[in-house]
């Protein structure tokens, strides 16, 4: 009977933490916050997050063409733009330049963000 109680109240706690909910990330709170705004939609961008919580890298303008690449914490690393498709290049060219290495691979970005 002990060993019963003891299966089940450890089934429980683990049932209570695989269910229990992390706080929100800032990029989380951030898309919420655009969401619930008044503002007009072809100046809104509601950021999209990943799994982890983090931007995506690609953000984009509701009901528009334009598009922005951000690093993972929310700072925009290219200005929105019509062009962009993807962020790969221009995110590690970013990093490369703000690492501030002498000598350090700078990749050369299309303007739309390829290779």
């Amino acid at each position: 009977m002990l060993k019963q109680f003891i299966f089940i109240l450890v089934l429980g706690v683990l049932v209570e933490f695989s269910y229990a909910e992390r706080e929100k990330s800032e990029c989380e709170n951030h898309r919420e916050r655009e969401s619930a705004s008044n503002a007009p939609l072809p100046l809104r961008m509601v950021p999209e997050c990943d799994e982890n919580g983090d931007y995506k890298p690609k953000q984009c303008f509701r009901d528009s063409k334009f598009c922005a690449c951000w690093d993972k914490s929310g700072n925009p690393v290219t200005q929105p733009s019509g062009h962009v498709k993807s962020c790969k290049c221009l995110l590690e060219k970013h990093a490369a330049e703000k690492g501030g290495l002498i000598g350090a691979f700078k990749p050369a970005c299309e303007e739309d963000g390829k290779y």
